[in-house]
């Protein structure tokens, strides 16, 4: 089935001033939470988004967010997965992996907070939920708007039963009027230091992107 992959651009084109010295930690990436969004877990197994930074430089990592709804509660029942990509866009080498968070019902948010972590400017994140059957559902919200910091391919990424990733995106829309394919999650950093240490030299910066991504067969 050939699916067609939007990317889509955040309105981001922002200034900032770093200090060799001391850098705060800044949102990079994000999709706002929307309420009443539709919640969704293609399979039942791992699943999840690619992050783009909008000045394409690795990060230091503080803080990972990503919401969810489940309408049951088990301990140790979800696990967090940060993969870089290959060529084609598909998560490649697993980069880190959370402890068994707990599942809690209802509306709610997972929080990462990570000392020292370097992400690459691209990067998947995935989430696996355990105890999903007939009775119990649990999957991350689909925001239905694009993000407002950093940029992403409009799609997601689904391993199937056999351990390959496969491309999808969210049903519904027209391809006039395409769903947005994207999860509420936000990514909180600061630049890698090699990377703020010539900003402080260079004083300002100036953040933009622009770029197309093909159609994937």
């Amino acid at each position: 089935m050939k699916l067609t992959s939007n990317v889509v651009f955040a309105g981001v084109c922002a200034s900032a001033l770093f200090s060799a010295v001391a850098v705060n930690a800044d949102t990079v990436y994000q999709v706002p939470f929307v309420a009443n969004s539709p919640v969704v877990n293609p399979n039942g197994g791992e699943f999840g988004q690619t992050v783009i930074f909008a000045n394409q430089t690795q990060k230091e990592l503080t803080q990972f967010q990503v919401s969810y709804n489940a309408n049951y509660t088990r301990n140790a029942g979800l696990t967090v997965r940060f993969y870089d990509v290959d060529a084609t866009g598909a998560p490649k080498n697993l980069l880190y992996q959370s402890s068994s968070l707990d599942v809690k019902a209802g509306y709610n948010e997972v929080t990462i907070n990570f000392n020292n972590a370097v992400v690459p400017p691209s990067f998947t994140y995935t989430v696996q939920f355990t105890g999903v059957d007939s009775a119990n559902t649990a999957g991350l919200l689909a925001a239905g708007v694009a993000p407002t910091k950093g940029f992403g391919y409009n799609d997601i990424w689904v391993k199937d039963g056999g351990g390959a990733w496969v491309n999808q995106v969210i049903p519904g829309g027209t391809p006039s009027s395409p769903v947005f394919s994207f999860f509420t999650a936000k990514v909180s950093a600061v630049p890698e230091p090699s990377t703020y240490a010539l900003a402080g030299l260079a004083g300002l910066a100036w953040l933009g992107v622009a770029g197309a991504r093909r159609f994937r067969k």
